[in-house]
């Protein structure tokens, strides 16, 4: 009788078997398919549920189950979201299962939607704690850039946190056109750049600046370095790129250049920097498949 009920909501659950849709199944289908899983006839089964199942504040995406590694126990995976953010992915796992309990957790979720208690379960995946590619890439180069303290504590914890630095600094994102279903490596990139400019390592300005503003906002990162800027050495016709250039020809005797950082955007964000770091820069960004280059190329 039981099946029978299930058969009548089988458009409740869709089954997925090794990762290639089935559409919706029942408690029975189920229990049969832990049993080609045991045998070694099939991998893993995901279920996902049609419609919407909340346990406390978060919303079940889907449960998993395979076979453990060396016996004939199962894995079980609960995948869940916070209901306020589907992006806030964390999956609990636990082996050790009997087909007599995961049959029971089944019936449970499937029949009265009641996700199994993971509460001690071990968490498999955190979206929170994503770690990015190429993070000693990464790393190299804010060092490269500067070693102020807070610039690179900063840069560390978006490093190690990406999903979490996004949501401190949505806000900022959001300024950029960039939401959380962008890349990783696209929140770290700009990252890189709005760390700058919040620390006044770099300047970000219009492509249309004008020439005061420009000379006004260098001045400022060039003081620790004591470089001379001069309104005499900028042909008032200019922009950005010509102005730099003839910054870098000013300052090659003392080793420094302007360089700027490609963020994909109508705007320059601009910094002062040694002139040996700068072909370092260049190298590992372009590693990264980003570009960092003198600001008279960009």
């Amino acid at each position: 009788m039981l099946f029978n009920i299930f058969n009548k909501r089988k458009s409740d659950w869709k089954l997925d078997i090794d990762g290639v849709e089935k559409g919706g199944c029942t408690v029975e289908d189920v229990e049969k398919l832990l049993d080609s899983i045991r045998n070694g006839k099939i991998y893993f089964i995901v279920l996902t549920p049609a419609k919407k199942v909340d346990v406390n504040s978060r919303r079940l995406n889907f449960v998993q189950i395979c076979r453990d590694e060396g016996d004939d126990n199962y894995h079980f995976e609960v995948s869940t979201s916070d209901v306020n953010d589907s992006d806030n992915i964390i999956i609990y796992g636990k082996e050790g299962f009997g087909k007599d309990k995961v049959t029971d957790m089944i019936q449970l979720l499937m029949k009265d939607d009641i996700v199994p208690d993971y509460s001690d379960w071990g968490v498999v995946f955190d979206s929170a704690d994503v770690k990015i590619d190429n993070i000693e890439v990464y790393r190299e180069l804010v060092k490269t850039i500067s070693d102020d303290k807070g610039f690179l504590q900063n840069m560390d914890r978006c490093f190690c946190y990406p999903r979490e630095y996004f949501k401190d600094n949505a806000d900022r994102y959001d300024d950029r056109g960039i939401t959380s279903r962008d890349a990783i490596d696209t929140f770290v990139w700009i990252a890189v750049a709005d760390e700058m400019l919040e620390s006044g390592i770099a300047i970000e300005l219009d492509w249309k600046e004008e020439k005061d503003e420009f000379l006004s906002c260098i001045e400022e990162l060039t003081k620790e370095n004591n470089l001379v800027v001069d309104e005499g050495m900028l042909d008032d016709e200019g922009d950005i790129p010509s102005w730099c250039k003839e910054l870098d020809n000013k300052w090659m005797k003392d080793g420094y250049c302007v360089a700027g950082i490609d963020i994909d955007s109508d705007s320059y964000v601009l910094f002062v920097c040694k002139t040996d770091n700068l072909k370092s820069l260049t190298e590992l960004a372009k590693s990264i498949n980003h570009r960092i280059d003198f600001a008279k190329n960009m």
